[in-house]
């Protein structure tokens, strides 16, 4: 009876954390989940400008498209008045996009507006790209051709996923200006 307990919990032990796993993938692991709407940029940095005559206050500007960033579920992020941008939106757990608005009054409810947004790499991303483009250099040099396919894999893979979750991160935050660069067009 002893041994058939003792069994039975390293069988639950063993069942755990693959029980979790599971409902992790079912229900959204958090890893792997998409936030936002779909779609991607090639993400370099990117500037616009724009003249209106409709007057409006930055904050009132800037919580329009934050508003308009969360209606679409993606994670945003607000810059203090130290930081050097003012909106960040996160595309995964490697790559973000940052939004920096500047707005210029000229009198008579006209200002002159305008926008940068850049892609923002975590340093974790980074280090491991470098790693697996190092790694499979070096096996590469040393004739170790199956660690250096291996690790080159590893780095185009790991280094377009980094690139997709900046570039669905501008998407997002471009989509959100969108209404700046359509008042553009119509006056």
């Amino acid at each position: 009876m002893r041994l058939q307990l003792r069994l039975l919990t390293a069988w639950l032990h063993f069942l755990q954390p693959l029980a979790r796993l599971s409902g992790r993938i079912h229900y959204g692991l958090t890893f792997w989940r998409r936030r936002g709407l779909p779609g991607t940029v090639t993400p370099y940095p990117r500037k616009d400008a724009l003249w209106t005559k409709d007057w409006m206050a930055p904050e009132e500007r800037i919580a329009r498209i934050q508003k308009t960033l969360r209606e679409e579920r993606a994670i945003v992020l607000c810059g203090d008045e130290f930081a050097r941008w003012d909106i960040e939106v996160r595309g995964g757990m490697f790559g973000a996009a940052r939004l920096l608005l500047a707005i210029e009054d000229h009198g008579a409810g006209a200002q002159y507006v305008r926008t940068r947004v850049w892609p923002q790499y975590r340093r974790g991303a980074e280090a491991v790209i470098f790693s697996f483009g190092l790694i499979a250099t070096i096996a590469a040099w040393e004739g170790a051709w199956t660690a250096a396919i291996i690790c080159g894999i590893g780095f185009g893979w790991f280094a377009l996923w980094t690139f997709q979750q900046a570039g669905s991160a501008m998407a997002a935050i471009l989509r959100a200006t969108a209404d700046l660069r359509s008042e553009k067009q119509s006056q």
